[in-house]
């Protein structure tokens, strides 16, 4: 409405603007016209007072505000003021003399009018007519309102309230209004009152229902013993906390909410906790992350409160910072239950490693002594070295049994090297066939450009013929056994889903056969070290506990894939080295015993009867043996004796410095000295995660007077 007002204002000051505008200039050039001869004359007399006075008498009018005459002669006469130039308007005539016998152009003159007249009755026009609509609009809307008061207004103002006023206790029949406001309102009303009622019913009914949820819900996390507090992003400040989240972090609620949690270095911090792992924690919260993870807490009593966290980031109204809410769950009794599990799982698997040990090490043990009872008894050289053969022979047996545990441990001393697996395997590929039999057909397959790898030789090549005589017995009657050799790339999906895994780029050796297959329960057991499906007596069922361990060792993967009926496949994944493939060194050396004959030879070995043993076999070979029983006494030695050529001495002694720290501090005297460390462990000073010290010469215990030989020529007769 008052938009059409404008609009009609504004219309009718244009019209009566534009009416009265074009009156004034036709009034303007008839006053023109009138006055153009007089104006001719007086100036042709050139009485320019007479010109003066005659154009200001017409100033007098309301019709002509200004003059100018312009004539040829060079006067000017400029009469009056033209006040506002956007609303002026003008005449202008040519001074023409015309006498008996010619004509005589004289200049020029202009008359200024105005406008502001029909601008000033078109405004009056408008304000008159904007008073009258205002007026008229008022009287209107006044109308209507009290009209809609009545109908809608006083009803709603009284809801309203009825509403404020409301006890939610009371029965929605009770909101009403006034008679007489309800003889009046319109049925929208009504309805709205009744729609007010009806989510007044459901209000009160959804009030109730949140009063229970949040009774069960409060029962349920002191059931479950789940505790809730939150930290304030901004500031550290804790401000919420209740009873149950103190009590799992081993402190109060007064005590949480009066410290800062940003700067707080004590209980209730966890225990396993640093710095570092606080600041990435609350990094990654500031980000938006959620945070699940568990966490020891030490309780008021001294005890540990095994803990899972939440913390879940929500960001505050006008904050910078994320409000940290955090829902804890004592977790402490499963912990202990699942400790308990594992520890009786642990003592079942070694129970039943125990008990394989015990067995196959007592078969081996029942052959050494018996045959060394019969040695006693033998009349003849012949018999008794027949006899000693079987027992050497179970010694092995002994040997062979302690290095299958230590690869299945992944303890194993590993000498690896950077090596090709093609060549390995054409080296290999003779023996392969004498171990898999006539009836069994060997394919070897390789891929060129196989890339190197990095890897113990002398175990890899065990790994492959141990594979090969399990698919050899997994084919009685004769079949196809494939070695296989490529290279491939282990994806990251692939990687998650399997334990110990990492994505890359891998050289895979698999061995495939096509025998009996093992169903589902055997395939999961495979690798379990003495877990055999052989009868009673035939291999000790440690070949592939061996092979995993020797593979985890080796930083790889292997995996079984196996079909009842189909056959066996088994890949062995090595990662690439990209390092440069040395070539094979050939260890041959001449026969030793001319070249170890008068070596001398510092013995440290802290077991009286071992040691005993070594003297004689280094003897045997030709060496000048001094020996001790411990790093004291071999260094005391050092003073008395000549230079020795070798030291071999047992990585732990039993008393002082272990052999490493030994052969470092003999070295210091004879700098030429050459060191040959020997243990039965598999951790010690030059081993360390299964690999040995770099440029150490290492014998693993027991070890025959051959392997000794061999070691002994191989670091005497190098150079350097």
């Amino acid at each position: 409405m008052v938009l059409l007002m404008f609009v009609a204002s504004t219309l009718s000051i244009v019209i009566t603007n534009f009416r009265t505008s074009n009156q004034i200039q036709q009034e303007l050039e008839e006053v023109a016209r009138t006055i153009q001869p007089q104006i001719a004359e007086v100036a042709w007399e050139l009485d320019y007072e007479l010109l003066e006075s005659f154009l200001s008498a017409q100033l007098l009018s309301n019709k002509v505000v200004a003059a100018t005459v312009n004539l040829d002669d060079g006067f000017q006469l400029n009469l009056g003021e033209i006040e506002d130039a956007d609303n002026v308007l003008s005449v202008s005539l040519d001074l023409v003399w015309q006498g008996d016998s010619r004509t005589e152009n004289l200049g020029e003159f202009t008359l200024y009018g105005t406008r502001l007249p029909a601008v000033e009755l078109g405004i009056r026009r408008a304000t008159a007519l904007t008073i009258i609509s205002t007026v008229a609009i008022s009287l209107t809307f006044l109308g209507i309102y009290f009209s809609l008061r009545q109908r809608f207004i006083r009803p709603i103002e009284e809801l309203e309230k009825v509403l404020l006023g409301i006890d939610p206790n009371v029965d929605s029949s009770d909101i009403k209004v006034s008679a007489r406001s309800e003889s009046k309102m319109v049925r929208e009303v009504e309805s709205v009152i009744g729609s007010v009622r009806a989510m007044h019913d459901r209000m009160t009914d959804f009030r109730d229902e949140l009063s229970e949820s949040q009774r069960q819900l409060g029962r349920a996390a002191q059931i479950s013993g789940i505790g809730y507090a939150a930290i304030d992003g901004e500031t550290g400040a804790a401000v919420k906390c209740d009873k149950h989240f103190a009590a799992i972090v081993g402190s109060t609620v007064e005590k949480i909410l009066s410290q800062n949690f940003f700067d707080n270095h004590e209980p209730p911090s966890p225990l396993d906790q640093t710095p570092k792992d606080r600041k990435e924690r609350l990094d990654a919260l500031m980000r938006g992350r959620t945070l699940i993870e568990n966490f020891k807490f030490r309780r008021s009593d001294g005890g540990i409160n095994h803990a899972r966290l939440i913390i879940e980031p929500t960001m505050q109204p006008g904050r910078t910072a994320p409000l940290l809410e955090m829902a804890i769950f004592d977790d402490t009794d499963s912990h202990e239950a699942e400790e308990r599990a594992q520890h009786a799982e642990k003592m079942q698997a070694i129970g039943k490693l125990t008990g394989g040990v015990a067995h196959d090490f007592n078969n081996v043990l029942a052959i050494i002594s018996g045959n060394l009872e019969l040695i006693e008894d033998a009349t003849s050289l012949d018999e008794v070295k027949s006899l000693a053969e079987v027992a050497i022979t179970a010694v092995d047996r002994g040997a062979s049994i302690t290095s299958q545990l230590l690869s299945f441990a992944r303890k194993h001393p590993q000498s690896p090297k950077v090596l090709n697996p093609a060549r390995l395997l054409s080296e290999l590929e003779p023996l392969l066939k004498v171990s898999a039999g006539a009836q069994i057909d060997i394919e070897l397959v390789r891929d060129s450009g196989l890339w190197a790898i990095f890897a113990d030789p002398e175990q890899l090549q065990a790994a492959i013929i141990n594979l090969v005589v399990n698919a050899r017995d997994a084919m009685q009657n004769g079949g196809n056994l494939t070695i296989e050799c490529s290279n491939t790339r282990i994806d990251q999906e692939y990687a998650d889903d399997h334990q110990d895994v990492e994505a890359g780029q891998y050289v895979c050796i698999s061995v495939s056969d096509n025998g009996a297959g093992m169903p589902p329960d055997v395939l999961e057991s495979a690798f379990e070290p003495f877990f055999t499906t052989k009868p009673a007596g035939i291999g000790t069922g440690l070949g592939l506990s061996m092979i995993y361990g020797f593979i985890k060792q080796s930083r790889g993967h292997a995996k079984i894939y196996s079909e009842v009926d189909h056959g066996t496949t088994v890949k062995l994944y090595f990662p690439r080295s990209h390092e440069e493939i040395v070539a094979p060194v050939d260890l041959k050396v001449p026969s030793p015993k001319p070249g170890l004959r008068g070596v001398r030879v510092l013995l440290v070995e802290d077991d009286t009867d071992l040691q005993r043993v070594f003297v004689k076999q280094l003897v045997s070979i030709g060496c000048v043996v001094e020996s001790a029983g411990s790093s004291t006494e071999a260094l005391e030695l050092c003073k008395s004796i000549e230079p020795p050529d070798v030291i071999l001495t047992d990585v732990i002694l039993g008393e002082g410095m272990n052999g490493k720290a030994l052969a470092m501090q003999v070295r210091e005297t004879f700098r030429d000295i050459k060191v040959i460390y020997m243990s039965g462990f598999t951790e010690n000073a030059i081993i360390h995660g299964g690999t040995l010290d770099s440029g150490c010469v290492f014998l693993q215990k027991p070890f025959n007077l051959a392997t000794l030989t061999a070691v002994m020529s191989k670091v005497v007769l190098r150079e350097g």
